[in-house]
């Protein structure tokens, strides 16, 4: 049984009490592009033959990198950011719930705006030189973590309040973007349904 995925790049979502988690997903055919031309190792094509899934973190980005010679080009930390302003601009963001498909190149369209907004308040400069340095002393360790999380806490503050341009704020994420090309195969939702009603058949 062949399950439809999406047959462009696009960032999955999934959001579930009140925490997000963001990937990137590109699809095969995408991938044997990216090999094609020379920016990924062909190993890739064959470890991921139904699509690369990306976690959007520096840890995410950096291990394939390293492994196959490709990162993705834009900055998982400004992803998301991006995701977060653009699910806030939403007036009932706080509610939102389950998870969804963005297409990336229109979603990537807004990582611009956000991050020229951030840096208009002098916000984006501070939290990138807000690292931990490993080799610190302790004290000094503790210190720029507290650093580092009451200027997250800022940021998140700032993008609370942030309306994203073209993102109308009584629509849901989903109808925020057009819709997801997918490949052939049955739609991921109604497997799941299936998988459901034979573990109910069961008991």
């Amino acid at each position: 049984m062949k399950i439809s995925l999406p047959a462009e790049p696009v960032y999955y979502y999934e959001r579930s009490k009140g925490k997000t988690r963001l990937f990137y997903f590109i699809p095969p055919n995408e991938l044997e592009h990216l090999v094609a031309s020379g920016e990924v190792s062909e190993q890739a094509v064959t470890d991921y033959p139904d699509g690369v899934d990306l976690g959007c973190t520096e840890w995410d980005f950096a291990e394939f990198e390293d492994i196959y010679g490709y990162r993705p080009p834009f900055d998982p930390e400004a992803l998301s950011r991006t995701f977060f302003a653009v699910l806030s601009t939403n007036r009932k963001w706080k509610k939102i719930r389950g998870t969804g498909f963005i297409p990336a190149r229109e979603f990537e369209s807004y990582v611009p705006q956000v991050e020229e907004s951030l840096r208009a308040e002098n916000i984006l400069p501070e939290i990138k030189e807000a690292r931990v340095d490993a080799a610190a002393p302790l004290e000094e360790r503790r210190k720029q973590m507290v650093t580092r999380s009451d200027q997250q806490r800022g940021i998140t503050k700032f993008l609370e309040k942030l309306q994203v341009s073209e993102i109308d704020p009584s629509q849901s994420i989903d109808q925020s973007f057009r819709p997801i090309q997918m490949g052939e195969g049955i739609p991921s939702g109604e497997v799941f349904v299936r998988v459901h009603q034979k573990g109910k058949e069961k008991r």
